[in-house]
């Protein structure tokens, strides 16, 4: 209920409003995150990109210490999002606006990163405590993502603030990804057999009108295989 209601809360004020709202709702929140000293987790990275390193980042938050052993309302709903949208990029491809293969290779490359930063699983608290000691060179993906967890916590040392900031993220990510007219078909099955949260979201935001939502040149998209059917946001 309380990931649903996130959602719902990042949606509701784009209900009877032009649909670009949504998108420069969305742009200001994840291209410029007013949580954030500077936006180099951002900067010159693909959609995809952004997604892992702020999944890592949330994953640290939650393995910290300084989170505490309790269960806020944000924190679920951060955590929550945050490991279905590594869930979709790993085994639902089809469903993002992304190259499937792009998203294949990103995955594999850091699956690799974190197997060589982090050998062995261990405990929460040794994962933890052997992200804290990494550096940021090489600057890879899973390093960055362990560095604006780093910086999050830095930034943001109030442990509520700190998941609000990263529930809101999360929201407006999730509804940021499901609008595609490129996916569509993929929705429509999904249909068929239930369908996946983000195929209902997808469902919502298409009865409203939001059929596609304009991206950065930087992010991996796929090529358009239909025209919408509707004026595209």
């Amino acid at each position: 209920p309380e990931t649903k209601k996130a959602i719902a809360g990042s949606i509701k004020p784009t209900f009877g409003e032009q649909t670009n709202r949504l998108a420069s709702q969305v742009r200001i929140s994840m291209f410029e995150h007013w949580a954030l000293k500077d936006h180099w987790t951002l900067k010159d990275h693909s959609q995809v990109e952004i997604m892992l390193i702020w999944h890592i980042a949330t994953e640290y938050c939650h393995l910290s210490p300084r989170s505490g052993n309790g269960s806020s309302p944000d924190r679920y709903v951060a955590v929550t999002l945050s490991r279905y949208c590594a869930y979709l990029l790993a085994f639902v491809p089809l469903l993002l606006p992304y190259h499937e293969a792009d998203i294949k290779e990103l995955i594999d490359t850091v699956t690799k990163e974190i197997a060589k930063d982090l050998p062995s699983s261990g405990a929460p608290s040794e994962r933890y405590q052997k992200m804290k000691e990494l550096g940021d060179n090489p600057p890879t993906v899973f390093r960055k993502g362990v560095k604006l967890g780093k910086q999050l916590e830095d930034d943001m040392p109030d442990e509520a603030q700190r998941w609000k900031a990263m529930a809101d993220f999360w929201a407006k990510t999730i509804i940021y990804i499901a609008p595609s007219h490129i996916t569509a078909k993929e929705h429509m099955r999904q249909l068929e057999n239930g369908g996946e949260f983000l195929t209902h979201i997808w469902a919502l935001l298409s009865h409203d009108g939001i059929l596609n939502l304009v991206r950065d040149d930087n992010e991996v998209a796929k090529p358009a295989q239909a025209q919408p059917t509707q004026e595209t946001v």
